[in-house]
């Protein structure tokens, strides 16, 4: 239930006025359950836990002797610890305090160091699944979902962090990811030497273009959602008709492998980089 949580949140800070004197608490928090969402999920019981770390930390006066802040955060004003207001720390030790008188003997583990990326900054959602690692993330149009490439294929909730699909075909390392334009379909490139097209709402399999003789390495949809085009180690770039699958372009000049193609806003260009360093 943790992804509901954190959808939760959202709803609550989507309401929530920006003066209320718990927004500032409750943005914090989410962050902290954002931050560790897939571990919880797979480790329920760790929810507390996982806050702990995350929150205490974030201002209790054992936090200003671990980080080294750069000179403008320093003149930015008053930091976690001491600003006015209720801490953060403050909240989770009445919670602990709560969860040892209810539940006696509740395994409890103090981090004796602060997390590397305190509470606060830019980052706001991290999502772990994948068994190796990450090649390439797209958001969909609608920015709702997020497609990522590794071993496999995964689509996720872009709010809450939530696996939606997990697309398996390609029989080695996924390179690249592109929703199309309508954000109906995903294509993606492999070391496989091939390029698939997705359903991205039921994860099938639609086409499975063929032709490259080495790695790709970049795939892109045309902004018309028309053509696809490839970017591999045989040191071409190849253009797809993205409906039937049917090669209609192989553009030769790189003399070295090619790793990422990109179309231009009117889709009459395309662009190119390569190892040979040359764009």
């Amino acid at each position: 239930m943790i992804f509901d949580l954190v959808r939760d949140f959202a709803d609550v800070l989507a309401v929530m006025p920006g003066e209320h004197p718990r927004c500032r608490i409750l943005k914090l928090l989410d962050e902290a359950v954002r931050r560790d969402a897939h571990f919880i999920n797979r480790h329920p019981t760790t929810l507390f836990q996982c806050l702990w770390n995350s929150c205490w930390w974030y201002d209790c006066p054992e936090a200003a002797s671990h980080y080294v802040l750069p000179a403008e955060r320093l003149a930015s004003g008053p930091l976690p610890w001491e600003a006015a207001g209720r801490p953060l720390s403050t909240l989770l030790e009445q919670w602990r305090g709560n969860k040892k008188s209810s539940e006696a003997g509740f395994p409890w583990l103090r981090s004796l160091r602060p997390p590397p990326l305190h509470l606060g900054t830019a980052q706001k959602l991290v999502i772990r699944g994948h068994s190796a690692y990450v090649n390439s993330v797209c958001f969909s149009p609608d920015g709702q979902r997020l497609a990522s490439a590794s071993d496999d294929l995964r689509v996720w909730d872009a709010s809450s962090g939530a696996e939606q699909l997990r697309l398996q075909g390609h029989t080695s390392q996924v390179t690249s990811v592109c929703f199309s334009p309508d954000g109906q379909r995903l294509a993606s490139a492999s070391w496989d030497k091939t390029v698939r097209v997705w359903d991205a709402c039921s994860g099938t399999e639609v086409l499975q273009l063929r032709g490259h003789t080495n790695s790709v390495y970049s795939v892109c949809f045309s902004p018309d959602g028309r053509r696809l085009a490839s970017a591999s180690w045989d040191k071409t770039v190849r253009v797809w008709d993205a409906c039937s699958g049917t090669e209609v372009l192989q553009l030769r000049g790189h003399t070295k492998n090619v790793n990422c193609v990109c179309f231009s806003t009117d889709g009459q260009r395309l662009a190119s980089a390569s190892v040979d360093k040359t764009v």
